[in-house]
């Protein structure tokens, strides 16, 4: 089915994600030309056929909260803090509204907040300060949200590859993880950029309710999943792709004007005009996960255990390989979430003794920080065109010391608790 649209869809689809897809007819017809478990390619398209469908119902979310007055609220607020409180807003925003609306939450908060700035002469050097402080702020906390974020692909796609461990069992770490990235971010700012003053306008009491609204949506989302998984034996992915229609029917009666009749109308309309568009993020994202659960079938297990047993790479010391090698061939080109998917499926079919949340944070680690500076992340494409910089400079120049640090607690964390 989910080909089917793609085919109909073929003329919205980008050439990467057409190159996306001509990898993955590669890959699957060397698959079943080769002596590999053919019917282990329905358990393949069942792991897999979850991310297009949280995509799918992301869909009214996206809708119902980029027309709610709320969200332009709290974007506001953020975006008119004091210049000594506007990286860390921004840095949180960034988190909050990434795990709500994706990369549509990026792409909003990223309009917002460079609206200022770009006002400004080219030849400003404030202009251009500015303009980088807000962008990686903004990039930041986008990008810590895959540590824990029920809505993220990143870890419910690994948390399909890693047994013995749930979202739940797994959300004190992300979280803790996130925390610790938001941190550091904050702090490589204040250790990069001059100390200046500037006018800001106070954000009214309306707006600083707007953002404590949409944390009560977060909440109620996660939380709302959580109950459905505790009550019904159902896992949390599953429960996603109940609550989050649901929410997004209930956020638009209270919020639109007309009645529920009205509201639920609309969204229905716009949902089944806007689904077409998404059709190239959802080529990218799947072809992305079968291409990483394929190739991965097809890398001998014993191999991978030998090759890291003859390194002499075991816990910690693996969990810091595998991070880098993740960055590494993200920098390089390769999408960061086929690397993740090959490494943590090679590491779990090879048998090898390591802690569940140790190998996702080893993963969660390496991707969280491609997102920033990987030229195969939509991310760093969104904010080099918001930025007018090319993406070398705005995720690896303007990134390059957040990354480092990021890596370096991630090894210290790796080594102390495990």
């Amino acid at each position: 089915m989910l080909m089917g649209a793609l085919l109909l869809e073929l003329d919205r689809v980008k050439l990467t994600a057409r190159l996306m897809l001509l990898a993955l007819v590669v890959v699957l017809g060397l698959y079943l030309m080769g002596d590999y478990d053919r019917p282990g390619l329905i358990t393949i398209a069942a792991r897999a056929s979850y991310l297009p469908a949280l995509i799918t119902v992301l869909i009214p979310l996206r809708i119902s909260a980029m027309s709610s007055r709320m969200v332009h609220e709290a974007g506001e607020f953020i975006v008119h803090q004091p210049p000594a409180r506007r990286f860390a807003f921004l840095s949180f925003g960034g988190h909050i509204f990434g795990v709500l609306l994706n990369i549509g939450g990026l792409l909003l908060l990223m309009h917002v907040a460079l609206r200022g700035p770009k006002s400004r002469a080219i030849d400003d050097p404030v202009r251009t300060i500015q303009i980088r402080r807000i962008s990686s702020a903004v990039m930041r906390g986008f990008s810590a949200n895959i540590f824990w974020s029920p809505l993220g692909l990143g870890l419910n796609m690994l948390l399909t590859l890693v047994p013995g461990t749930s979202w739940t069992e797994f959300l004190p770490y992300g979280l803790a993880a996130a925390a610790v990235s938001l941190t550091i971010g904050w702090c490589v700012d204040y250790v990069q950029s001059p100390k200046m003053q500037s006018k800001s306008t106070r954000p009214g009491a309306a707006r600083v309710w707007g953002l404590f609204g949409l944390l009560a949506v977060l909440i109620a989302i996660s939380g709302g999943a959580a109950l459905i998984e505790t009550l019904f034996g159902l896992p949390l992915r599953g429960a996603m792709l109940i609550i989050v229609p649901l929410f997004s029917f209930g956020w638009a009666m209270i919020s639109q004007t007309g009645g529920a009749r009205v509201a639920v109308a609309g969204l229905c309309k716009d949902t089944f005009t806007d689904t077409p568009k998404v059709v190239n993020e959802l080529a990218i994202i799947t072809s992305a996960g079968l291409l990483g659960l394929i190739v991965s079938t097809m890398i001998p297990g014993p191999a991978v255990a030998e090759l890291i047993v003859a390194s002499g790479l075991s816990g910690s010391g693996l969990a810091i390989v595998l991070s880098l090698l993740i960055l590494i061939g993200a920098v390089l080109g390769l999408n960061p979430m086929i690397a993740s998917t090959i490494g943590v499926s090679a590491v779990v079919a090879a048998g090898i003794d390591i802690a569940p949340e140790l190998l996702l944070l080893s993963a969660l680690s390496g991707w969280a920080i491609a997102l920033i500076v990987s030229p195969a992340t939509s991310t760093l494409a969104i904010a080099a065109n918001a930025t007018d910089h090319p993406p070398i400079v705005a995720g690896v120049k303007w990134n390059w010391l957040f990354c480092l640090a990021v890596e370096c607690a991630a090894a210290v964390a790796f080594y102390v608790f495990w």
